[in-house]
């Protein structure tokens, strides 16, 4: 079982790219929970309700239950060799960690935490594949994470000044723990104030491309042996570039045959949905091949 995680802020489009990945390799695909009775109260309760129920710590444990859950179905799955998880449980540490700076989550009540994380990863040492082969960590500045936070709306989320600021402390030591302290599994970065993969279809072509391109690297997927380019191309999705296409400018058609040009440069005829006829397109400047 190959395993992909997806890492970053709240709000910044890790179901949306778990979702991506899932569809462009297959296999299963485990969302983070959000059905937890005690998630809203986690923004919404006084301090002194969260302090006297133990909420934020009463709330990890419930995330890491879940997580632990969501890990052994996947790597217990037989359908298929791929398995995406929106965040790890690595990532929970993270956050009981900020917690505990907060002062929501107690020193005593941490210590439990990692004794309960440290035997449910002994338990995972049996299975196949514990620790996920790549993890996609979504970066964002602060105010792009807060845009897209206030943009999906979610009642209990309520941007008042002590949820920002909780926010914050979350997104500042982000980086740190991503790119120096976790050490699980490679790590690729996307850039998610340039690439918008979740609107943005050429956005979301380039990260599936960044995607590709990590897996093959560490071995996850083997490169298919070398073939010309009239032989690759023909049978995969194509981008039609030119505006003078009206309607079918900026969509996706199936490459049915390929030509070479005077100069070289490959012509490709494409099959659109709702077109009689076949668009050409001459060279890449037209057309770009998405694998």
């Amino acid at each position: 079982m190959k395993v992909i995680t997806v890492a970053g802020m709240i709000g910044v489009g890790k179901s949306s790219l778990t979702q991506l990945v899932g569809e462009t390799y297959g296999g299963v695909t485990q969302f983070e929970k959000l059905d937890s009775p005690l998630l809203p109260l986690l923004y919404t309760a006084t301090n002194e309700e969260k302090q006297a129920r133990r909420i934020p710590f009463l709330l990890q444990l419930d995330f890491l239950n879940s997580r632990f859950g969501a890990i052994k179905n996947c790597l217990r799955d037989e359908r298929s060799g791929f398995a995406t998880l929106d965040r790890s449980i690595y990532e929970d540490r993270y956050f009981a960690s900020v917690l505990n700076q907060r002062g929501e989550i107690n020193d005593m009540e941490l210590e439990i935490y990692d004794g309960i994380l440290k035997n449910m990863l002994e338990e995972l040492e049996e299975l196949p594949q514990k620790a996920p082969h790549l993890t996609i960590y979504i970066q964002t500045s602060f105010d792009k994470a807060i845009e897209r936070i206030a943009k999906r709306d979610r009642g209990f989320e309520g941007l008042d000044d002590e949820t920002e600021d909780y926010f914050m402390q979350l997104w500042k030591g982000y980086d740190n723990f991503m790119l120096n302290e976790y050490n699980y599994s490679p790590v690729l970065v996307i850039d998610g104030d340039k690439l918008d993969f979740v609107e943005n279809e050429e956005d979301r072509r380039t990260v599936q491309k960044m995607i590709d391109k990590a897996l093959r690297k560490i071995g996850v997927i083997e490169d298919e042996p070398e073939q010309s380019f009239q032989q690759w191309a023909i049978g995969k999705n194509c981008f039609i570039k030119p505006k003078w296409f009206g309607e079918f400018s900026e969509t996706v058609g199936v490459v049915q045959e390929v030509f070479t040009a005077h100069d070289g440069q490959y012509i490709v005829n494409v099959k659109v949905d709702g077109r009689e006829n076949q668009i050409t397109l001459y060279g890449e400047d037209q057309y770009e091949i998405i694998p």
